[in-house]
């Protein structure tokens, strides 16, 4: 089973959650289309941030060594979510199998915070299987990424599907926090749900 809930502090997302917060389990987030996809990320580091501030040491990030659609990791956009780049591990690896496997590995090595990861292809099962065990065996979570026309089934403990909204404004018209609707489309022993974060 996964380790201790680790909570969000947004308490009706929380009461919708196995164990009043986020497992220590594989969780995945989804743009609702092409155009949430940096929403997606940006839900994703927000996601990720609320969690590991409480539980400390390095976030690994595996990276492909391919385009993407929306470039890679950038230093003042992670501080923007509150990280540091010291705070990443970032591995650069061949492919989607090197991915995960890089992934497979960190996590059997413990001492990480979370691991974040990308899939632009359709997840494989047996693989979104093992780095389940793996969460659960290390008590680390991992918030993954997939494609818009991924619709495969995976071992996840939730689904996350992420549309971009306008960003809140501030007196002299510019952004001040972004905004998302967030759907929890699945929550293995709690219940799904919709909401507007900022």
């Amino acid at each position: 089973t996964s380790g201790p809930s680790l909570p969000l502090n947004i308490a009706p997302i929380d009461a919708r959650l196995p164990g009043q917060g986020l497992e220590t389990a594989l969780h995945e987030i989804t743009p609702a289309d092409y155009r949430s996809g940096p929403a997606a990320w940006g839900f994703l580091l927000a996601l990720t941030k609320s969690v590991t501030g409480k539980r400390g040491g390095p976030l690994f990030w595996p990276l492909e060594r391919r385009e993407y659609d929306f470039g890679l990791p950038y230093g003042p956009g992670l501080k923007y979510f509150g990280f540091n780049t010291s705070d990443f591990l970032f591995a650069r690896c061949a492919s989607r199998i090197d991915s995960l496997w890089a992934m497979e590995e960190a996590l059997r090595a413990s001492g990480f915070a979370a691991f974040i990861g990308v899939l632009v292809r359709k997840m494989d099962l047996t693989m979104s299987r093992r780095l389940q065990l793996a969460a659960e065996e290390t008590r680390t979570p991992i918030f993954l990424l997939r494609s818009i026309n991924d619709g495969a089934l995976s071992a996840a403990r939730t689904r996350w599907r992420i549309t971009t909204l306008r960003a809140a404004r501030d007196r002299f018209g510019l952004m001040r926090h972004a905004r998302w609707h967030v759907a929890l489309e699945r929550a293995r022993g709690g219940k799904t749900g919709e909401w507007v974060l900022e």
